[in-house]
């Protein structure tokens, strides 16, 4: 009878110890993916910064490029308009 409790003990801590490792396994392994997904979350929230950031600058260079447009076409035709007149003033 003695030793039916003690291999029952024996068995019981066998289990029990081998439940321990397999949460502290578990545990660990959630630990590491948990910092994982913080790692990731983070380069998300970086990438996403950048992101808004290059369009952001993307906006502005389009509207920097259209008023230099406007200002080339208005230098243009301002040269024109000198060329017409000393033509002018050559045909006179």
């Amino acid at each position: 009878m003695i030793v039916a409790v003690v291999v029952a003990k024996l068995t019981t801590h066998g289990i029990v110890e081998r439940m321990r490792r397999g949460i502290a396994n578990v545990d660990s392994e959630k630990s590491r993916i948990l910092n994982e997904l913080k790692i990731a979350r983070s380069k998300k929230n970086i990438g996403a910064a950048n992101q808004k950031k290059l369009e952001l600058k993307k906006t502005k260079i389009h509207g920097k490029i259209s008023r230099l447009k406007q200002e080339l076409q208005s230098k243009e035709g301002e040269a024109e308009q000198r060329q017409q007149v000393r033509d002018a003033a050559r045909a006179s």
